[in-house]
């Protein structure tokens, strides 16, 4: 995922509807945002690791 360029991810329809959820913006503070935590409900076998993994990825890669 991090070996791609950004716009690549951008026609993805799984991460466009993750990024209309979560409506996320380059914010200077903290207390803008519009949720406090978030929660990766996945399963319990290693596909569903293997999902948290790469959700937890994204979330980092863009906003560390």
């Amino acid at each position: 995922m991090l070996k791609h360029h950004p716009f690549q991810k951008l026609g993805n329809p799984e991460l466009d509807k993750d990024h209309r959820t979560t409506n996320p913006k380059v914010v200077r503070r903290y207390q803008e945002l519009r949720y406090g935590s978030i929660m990766i409900m996945s399963d319990q076998d290693t596909d569903g690791s293997h999902i948290k993994g790469l959700v937890i990825n994204f979330i980092h890669s863009y906003w560390p």
